[in-house]
């Protein structure tokens, strides 16, 4: 039988080891967390990366759209506008907005055109505005007395889609 000592000194040996594993086990757990941090951080930022490439790609879409149906609709709405619209295009493109516009005349299919053309503007404008939310700056002075800041992006969508479907040329 063990006498009182041994146990106790088996016992503390026994926390001692207890200790030394929960401490090897909670540096493990740290390079562990350390390093999927390490990789979620690499991952947010190649997701922020992809989805920053994205962004810019649909604003420069929505102004080739924008400016696109903006002149079809203004060269619409009035007589003799065909050459001033014209003048913007060369090539395939000048092509292509020349049988667009000759569409618009038509008889069988120009009030059609038309509609389509609105209502691609207006929802360009409105992607548009989407796009751009809450990049807007300001020099006004906010509630904490600084100068300059941005523009409320729920404010920016709200305002969008009050003036959706907005049709001005």
């Amino acid at each position: 039988m063990e006498s009182k000592s041994e146990v106790q000194s088996t016992h503390k040996s026994s926390e001692t080891t207890n200790v030394t594993d929960n401490v090897s086990k909670n540096a493990a757990l740290n390079v562990v967390a350390n390093h999927l941090e390490g990789s979620e951080i690499k991952a947010l930022r190649k997701e922020n990366l992809r989805l920053e490439n994205n962004l810019k790609a649909l604003k420069n879409q929505t102004n080739v759209h924008m400016d696109w149906y903006f002149d079809l609709v203004w060269g619409a709405r009035g007589v003799d506008r065909d050459e001033m619209v014209l003048k913007k295009y060369e090539g395939a493109e000048r092509e292509r907005m020349k049988n667009a516009l000759a569409k618009l005349s038509s008889a069988e299919e120009g009030d059609w055109q038309h509609g389509f053309n609105s209502g691609m503007l207006a929802a360009s404008r409105l992607y548009s505005d989407f796009a751009h939310a809450g990049t807007h700056r300001y020099d006004d002075e906010d509630e904490e007395g600084e100068g300059e800041g941005f523009s409320d992006p729920d404010c920016d969508r709200e305002c969008a889609l009050q003036e959706f479907p907005m049709l001005d040329s």
